[in-house]
């Protein structure tokens, strides 16, 4: 019996130390970070925005991950994304975090949250749908310019000044791909300036870092070519810009700042070290390099022209409008062009362009109109024909023209006003018509009654 309650005794002692672990072990991620409820079936291409509560210290650094829950890479179409990760702040034991779907594939997703480097974290299940019109919930504007301001983050009463070329805050982050990127600016004078683009989705895996000096002023320059913007792949990146004043380089593995490769990563350092290297931070959502043309109406010939249209190319940029019949050989003929248009920024993010043609001297015809900016081209017809041919009522009677057209350029030799010269008015050239008509029937009869 002794020995029964030496065991009983033992057993009860290692529950009570399990109930004491428990107790006196530090908080899980479940207990100090929690998600608000999220709404069903969300649509993409909106921002969806994804809120929560937390025990942790306000100096506290939130990790965040959103993701397909399927990783299948094979599964991803070019130009899509497949998720984004980063850091949140605390503000009053509340946390926010805001995802732009643009670009995202309809499916199950999974956003996790949890302290920065603990691996510790709490989920929630994210369902987004098909698009077919409006997004369920429409952005506020002070959300859009939440999403979009520029730079994203930059540390609080900090000496740094960037400013980044092309102007990200107009475009809503929107970048070609192929475009030249100039970071200008003011640190530290005689310092060191580090600067990193970095993917925000692990699957698009980019890091690129290169540095450069402030002069004794303070002032640096940095631009990177489109020779490298056009191997990045579609998708969300983040440009850091930092002030590598003092012991810059020792915050790093190996005192080499090219070893960083995660955004996650690099923003624990930062946050630790931003009072003496401060940074910001800006966002690029590259894409294909496009020109849209609006569409172009049929025009009489001698008719001021205007051919417009939208593009996502740097503001500056120089497009040049070509017009040439469908069948007109490039190599030997010339053809009709107008050069040095000039990209300017638009409305939704997109850069605008325009161009005036005089078609006085265009014969009447299709044209193939191309737009070309260097990297990319777009094309569409324009229809010019004669003015003479214009449809014109007076009265609800219709003017009915007689025609002598040169078969053979389509010019318009002489033109008769119906009612004078001989030529016939509408009314009667209708009754002559029914009188005919009356006539083949007469006809018709009277080669059945031989039969």
């Amino acid at each position: 019996m002794s020995n029964i309650s030496q065991v009983n005794s033992g057993i009860m002692a290692l529950v009570i130390a399990g109930i004491l672990s428990l107790l006196i072990s530090p908080a899980t991620a479940s207990a100090q970070v929690t998600i608000d409820p999220i709404p069903a079936d969300l649509s993409t291409g909106m921002i969806v925005t994804i809120t929560g509560t937390t025990a942790l210290p306000a100096d506290s650094i939130l990790h965040y991950v959103f993701s397909a829950e399927d990783q299948n890479e094979d599964g991803l179409k070019y130009g899509e994304y497949s998720g984004v990760e980063g850091t949140a702040h605390i503000l009053a034991g509340t946390w926010r975090v805001d995802i732009l779907t643009k670009g995202y594939a309809p499916g199950d997703y999974v956003f996790s949250i949890g302290p920065a480097g603990s691996g510790d974290t709490v989920s929630a299940q994210i369902k987004l749908v098909p698009r077919t019109g409006p997004p369920t919930v429409e952005p506020t504007s002070a959300g859009q310019d939440l999403l979009y301001k520029t730079p994203v983050y930059a540390s609080p009463g900090s000496r740094l000044e960037v400013s980044i070329s092309p102007d990200l805050a107009a475009r809503k982050g929107s970048f070609a791909k192929g475009s030249p990127v100039s970071i200008t600016g003011t640190a530290t004078p005689g310092g060191p300036v580090g600067i990193w683009i970095i993917s925000a989705s692990p699957k698009s895996d980019y890091s690129s870092y290169r540095e450069v000096s402030a002069d004794g002023s303070g002032r640096f320059e940095c631009v990177i070519p489109g020779s490298i913007t056009s191997a990045l792949r579609s998708g969300q990146f983040f440009i850091y810009v930092v002030d590598g004043a003092g012991a810059f380089m020792e915050h790093f593995p190996t005192g080499d700042p090219k070893s960083i490769s995660s955004e996650k990563t690099l923003e624990v350092i930062l946050n630790i070290n931003e009072g003496e290297n401060p940074y910001q931070k800006f966002m690029l959502l590259v894409e294909e390099p496009f020109i849209n043309i609006d569409e172009i109406p049929y025009s009489a010939r001698g008719t001021l022209l205007e051919i417009k249209g939208s593009t996502n190319l740097n503001s500056g940029e120089v497009l040049e409008i070509e017009m040439a019949t469908p069948d007109v050989d490039r190599l030997q003929q010339s053809v009709h062009s107008i050069p040095g248009i000039t990209v300017g920024d638009g409305e939704n993010g997109f850069g605008i362009w325009s161009g005036t043609v005089d078609t006085t001297d265009f014969a009447p015809g299709e044209y193939v109109i191309r737009v070309h900016g260097g990297r990319t081209a777009a094309a569409t017809m324009m229809v010019i024909y004669d003015p003479l041919y214009d449809v014109e009522t007076s009265n609800d009677n219709l003017t009915v023209m007689v025609y002598d057209v040169n078969p053979g350029t389509g010019e318009v030799v002489t033109a008769t006003e119906a009612g004078k010269n001989g030529s016939w008015t509408v009314p009667a050239m209708l009754a002559v018509a029914g009188l005919a008509g009356c006539g083949g029937i007469g006809i018709i009869i009277y080669a059945m009654t031989k039969r």
